[in-house]
């Protein structure tokens, strides 16, 4: 087995197990938005929890599904038109779309998430948009994190992607 194969197994078992672990977390955003209609229509006293805490919990679902959705590539694409073209030009077009959009985003999305993760850390922010001001460096943690995981998912697919175009389009493994 390759050193490519196995980065590339590696950081997808990764991705995969934080997927798993992430389905839970629209359980529990089903779960407060259930209480807080009980709450609200059946026993008429409606929550100042909830609402952030739905935010915050849907955040960090989105993040943290981000990394497992690009190596399933289960991303929104426009195949019509890459259909049509060869598995070389596809894996070029890979190659060339992933080094000059993917990267320098991922990268500034990645930067800009954690340090407004730690500056929320370091002032012990807090969500002022509801009655019960939550503090907000843990879900901001966790979206960080999970851009940094879509970033180091979107190397590993890049080096599978490099081997599939140095291959003529073929899958290298």
């Amino acid at each position: 087995m390759t050193a490519v194969r196995k980065i590339y197994d590696g950081i997808g078992w990764f991705s995969e197990k934080v997927a798993e672990f992430d389905k839970w977390l629209i359980v529990a955003i089903i779960l407060t938005t259930t209480y807080e209609v009980f709450m609200r229509y059946a026993l008429n006293s409606p929550t100042s929890w909830v609402w952030a805490t739905s935010q915050m919990l849907g955040a960090g679902f989105i993040a943290l599904g981000l990394a497992n959705n690009h190596r399933i590539n289960s991303n929104v694409r426009v195949d019509i038109i890459s259909a049509q073209f060869s598995p070389k030009a596809r894996a070029i077009l890979e190659v060339v779309f992933t080094t000059i959009f993917f990267f320098p985003l991922t990268f500034i999305l990645t930067k800009l998430f954690l340090q407004d993760a730690f500056f929320a850390l370091s002032v012990n922010q807090v969500d002022n948009t509801s009655a019960w001001s939550p503090i907000t460096w843990p879900y901001k943690m966790v979206v960080a994190a999970g851009i940094l995981f879509l970033l180091v998912q979107g190397v590993a697919t890049f080096l599978k992607d490099v081997l599939v175009l140095k291959n003529g389009g073929n899958e290298p493994w």
